[in-house]
């Protein structure tokens, strides 16, 4: 070894160091005693001991400013030192202004891509919700072990139960979404609202902007009927009106006063909520179990941990399914941190796109780190004729890493570009994807700016030190001499460049079969039949309040009119209706009780609950595979019938006919006899699994909440706006929702597989491009060869052989890599699962296309220098050098 290695340096610099320190000390010592012996005579000249030490200290300046004048000096010297590696690398990176370019250019993809999806990260799962103490709000939920279900609504006596027996939540609060309807001024208008138990602004810290919030004596039944504004709202609906509280507004035909404004900045964790009405559970409400539509929040008492609290709940909840058997069976609680739920969702998306970035900028990192290699193979000679006037190791060293970090501070720079442009368009994206949450504001905060500074610096050690250590490393008398030690493709001093090409293709493999995955979950799901045509099909969101249609037979009336008005329309080919419409996000689902079978504790019999009128399967497409579907014929008086899905007929009776069977619908004491079976819809999305659905004659089970379905050869807007007429021809207060087109429901239920193979995919892309970087790294090195290559030719070598060489030395870099890639694949595509439909997490298809597609570029990468190759001229190639 060397004696210019960097182990034999360190005593040397050790001897410097402490060689420093005796300077130091020897300075103190030497000041220390002529300032003694000044202090002295100053005593025989009679001044006091006090002024003498003043006096001297005064004309040497003291032993610690001497010291801090040393230090200053060699602070000084180092500043020096660096303005000039500075300087130089400047001077550097102006001669070869293509390799800045493209090295600025590959890291500020890769720092960019990085930048854009931490201020995603940042936003989301590091920033907390905006209340106070937010690690203290939580959510607490039902948990259902036996079905799956562990974030399930609550019922009301259970909430009440909880909210009386606990002890470590210093509030408590149910919320219930519910729209709202505002009527008596220009026009009805419906917004979103919601009804909360009086401690729910507690829990979540908030104080109004205007007026109070709800006290529990309006939670009680009879009690006036208060409401609190959105700022929006107030701004949009009252025109900011600072005297609106105390004022009385109509909401759902009832007379409520409003009590309170929220503040301007406020964010709901959930879906946008417009107004806040109090949550009235009493009376025949308090003792409901077998019906669960309530999300619980609460907020944890100073000092108790998030496990007392779960294991308290854990307790109650036994307590409860002591006490209620039937209808509690199984029925568990899970206390979960507001800021989890939130973000349970996105996640593992969030993980996966992470780690793809991450990876791209590995790629880039590896791409730049070659560049440097070659540079400094270009630049032995200067290298080693600054060793022989004496710069150390060290110093050449700290120079290529300033060269470095100058390229990696322009990316970071260059980075911010992408960043912006990126982080401009997640919002959209998530809105798109049908993220719940509001979506926060990401920006360009300090936050971001601080990991673009602290990536530029990581990729700036990562692209600079090995290739300046191994640069560094050479015989000074052999470069001098111009002979070719670097001629060898796999020399000593070329493995860090072929591990580096390895790793790029590693990690390329690795991206490119995420994507692939992802590319196949969605062509996956775009084949998935809904189990209804929604082309030319829309609904219209109607809502009859509680006041004006309190009488179910008028809401059956209303409707069944609406019904009539809608069939008769220019332009409608049929119209229906349905209570909640596929893929809408909501949902309502029924225990039953089949006929001559005894329920199982471990699998309650449920089905979801749908609400129909005679025409909604026709206009929704909607295959009858057996008996009939609903009919005029099925009125109140007549005897109570149900059509299932083809789930609930093979699940509740398998291989036998479902037609004839009877069962009861949760509490109701009547039997109802299934006349008919239609095919299957995907309810809940295309990704999610079809349940049971019974579906109910609108006059025997009468409902507030409709949607008027109609199949139409019309344009949607006017449609609605005629739509719209209808409804208010037979009630001018009556609001109604925002048209829905069926077709959009489902593309939106795939939006989230979209922006997932979207984002991930790019970064694929980015990946493969700077993957056939193999290209410029087999070019210099067969650059390199060119004397060796002229021998072989001279000896007798064809073209041919020389294309051999080329593509079999590239094709054994690429093959290695793609062997790792394929294993690192096998580990960590199964973080995808979650994300992944009809497809497995090591699909062969995916995995042998990536391999071929891989295998083309680096091929094709390694033929044009190997095309380059194969015209050299032997006599000058042997006087290359």
């Amino acid at each position: 070894m060397r004696p210019e290695h960097w182990i034999y340096t360190v005593p040397l610099r050790l001897r410097s160091l402490f060689r420093q320190k005796a300077v130091e000390q020897e300075l103190a010592e030497e000041l220390g005693y002529h300032v003694e012996r000044k202090t002295e005579e100053y005593l025989a000249k009679g001044l006091s001991a006090e002024e003498a030490r003043e006096a001297a200290t005064r004309e040497f300046g003291g032993v610690e400013q001497a010291k801090e004048e040393c230090r200053d000096t060699r602070k000084m010297n180092w500043y020096q030192d660096l303005g000039k590696d500075l300087s130089y690398a400047l001077r550097v990176l102006r001669k070869s202004p293509g390799f800045a370019a493209m090295a600025v250019f590959t890291l500020a993809l890769g720092i960019g891509g990085n930048a854009t999806i931490f201020s995603l990260v940042e936003g989301i799962l590091l920033r907390q919700p905006p209340y106070p103490h937010p690690e203290r709000v939580v959510m607490i939920w039902e948990k259902r072990v036996h079905e799956n279900e562990l974030t399930n609504p609550v019922s009301p006596a259970d909430y009440l139960d909880w909210q009386k027996q606990s002890q470590n939540f210093s509030s408590m609060a149910a919320l219930s979404y519910t729209p709202a309807d505002l009527t008596g001024g220009a026009e009805p208008l419906r917004v979103p609202g919601a009804t909360v138990g009086a401690e729910f602004f507690d829990v979540l810290g908030v104080h109004p902007a205007l007026g109070r919030f709800f006290e529990p004596s309006e939670e009680q039944p009879g009690s006036n009927f208060a409401a609190v504004l959105s700022y929006g709202l107030w701004q949009s609906r009252f025109g900011g009106d600072p005297q609106i509280v105390g004022q009385a507004i109509r909401v759902n035909g009832k007379s409520a006063t409003v009590i309170g404004v929220l503040p301007e900045d406020f964010r709901f964790p959930y879906n946008k909520v417009e107004l806040w009405m109090p949550l009235t559970i009493g009376g025949e409400f308090a003792v409901i179990r077998g019906s669960h539509f309530l999300n619980v929040f609460a907020r944890l008492k100073p000092g108790v941990s998030l496990l007392q609290a779960q294991a308290e709940m854990v307790g109650i909840a036994g307590r409860l399914e002591k006490q209620n058997p039937g209808v509690n069976r199984g029925h568990g609680a899970s206390v979960l941190p507001l800021r989890e739920e939130l973000v349970r969702d996105i996640r593992p998306a969030l993980n996966v796109v992470g780690l793809a970035v991450g990876f791209v900028l590995l790629i880039a990192c590896a791409n730049i780190a070659n560049l440097f290699l070659a540079r400094g193979i270009r630049r032995q000679r200067e290298i080693a004729l600054r060793q022989a006037v004496g710069a150390s190791r060290w110093r050449l060293v700290r120079q290529m890493l300033v060269e470095s970090l100058l390229i990696a501070a322009l990316a970071g720079t260059a980075g911010c570009m992408p960043t912006v442009w990126g982080i401009s368009g997640l919002a959209d994206l998530l809105r798109q994807g049908g993220w719940e949450a509001p979506v926060p504001e990401f920006r360009l905060n300090g936050a971001v700016v601080a990991f673009l500074a602290v990536v530029s610096l990581g990729s700036s050690l990562l692209t600079g030190l090995m290739p300046a250590l191994t640069s560094s490393q050479l015989d000074v008398v052999t470069a001098l001499k111009g002979e070719g030690t670097f001629s060898r493709l796999f020399g000593s001093s070329h493995r860090l460049r072929a591990a580096l090409l390895i790793s790029e293709v590693m990690l390329s493999t690795v991206l490119l079969i995420g994507a692939s995955l992802l590319l196949r979950t969605f062509f996956e799901l775009r084949a998935v039949t809904p189990g209804f045509h929604g082309d030319r099909v829309m609904a219209l969101p109607v809502f009859l309040n509680s006041q004006r249609h309190a009488d179910p037979q008028r809401r059956v009336a209303f409707f069944e009119e609406l019904m009539s008005r809608v069939a008769s329309m220019p332009g409608v080919e049929s119209a229906g209706g349905i209570d909640i419409l596929p893929m809408s996000g909501e949902d309502s689902r029924t225990r039953i009780t089949i006929e001559n079978r005894a329920p199982s504790p471990n699998e309650p019999t449920r089905a979801h609950h749908r609400i129909v009128t005679p025409g909604y399967f026709a206009t929704m497409d909607i295959p009858l595979q057996a008996g009939r579907t609903i009919q005029d014929s099925d009125t109140p008086t007549s005897p109570p019938v149900a059509v299932i899905n083809e789930t609930a007929a093979q699940k509740y009776w398998p291989e036998q006919s479902a037609v004839g069977k009877r069962f009861k619908v949760g509490g109701q004491t009547a039997w109802r006899e299934i006349v008919g079976v239609v095919g299957d819809v995907k309810e809940a999305g295309l990704a999610e699994e079809v349940k049971p659905v019974m579906y109910l004659p609108l006059p025997q089970d009468p409902t507030s909440w409709w949607n008027v379905v109609v199949r139409t050869q019309r344009d949607p807007s006017d449609v609605g706006t005629a739509l719209k007429s209808e409804v208010q021809a037979i009630d001018k207060d009556q609001p109604v929702g925002a048209l829905v087109i069926l077709n959009k429901l489902v593309s939106d239920s795939i939006a989230s597989q979209k922006i997932n193979l979207l984002l991930v995919g790019l970064f694929a892309g980015v990946a493969l491009v700077l993957a056939a970087g193999i290209y410029s790294v087999m070019a210099f090195a067969f650059a390199q060869r060119t004397p060796e290559i002229g021998i072989r030719m001279a000896l007798g070598a064809n073209e041919n052989d020389v294309l051999r060489l080329v593509l079999g030395q590239g094709a054994k870099l690429a093959g290695a890599g793609l062997a790792l890639g394929m294993i690192a694949a096998l580990g960590l595509t199964r973080l995808m699962r979650s994300l992944l439909f009809g497809v497995s997490a090591t699909d062969p298809l995916t995995f042998v296309g990536v391999t071929v597609l891989l295998t083309v570029v680096a091929l094709a990468a390694c033929y044009i220098p190997a095309r380059k190759a194969m015209r050299v001229d032997p006599l000058v190639a042997l006087r290359y050098e």
